[in-house]
């Protein structure tokens, strides 16, 4: 796996979302809304997107 590079980067707010089922669909479309989401309220920082398939263990994420 790679090296996720936070260095200098603040938590400021974070998104959970829980899904009934995982698929690599679920996985795409959170990485093409989160980001267009994010884009459209403003923010111009970057921002860590996580996408894990852990069993809503959020822990595990931070």
């Amino acid at each position: 796996m790679g090296e996720v590079q936070t260095e200098g980067m603040q938590k400021a707010a974070s998104i959970h979302c829980s899904l009934p089922t995982w698929s690599l669909d679920t996985a795409i479309w959170a990485a093409e809304v989160t980001p267009a989401a994010v884009r459209d309220v403003g923010v111009a920082e970057p921002v860590l997107l996580t996408i894990s398939r852990n069993g809503g263990n959020v822990a595990q994420n931070m």
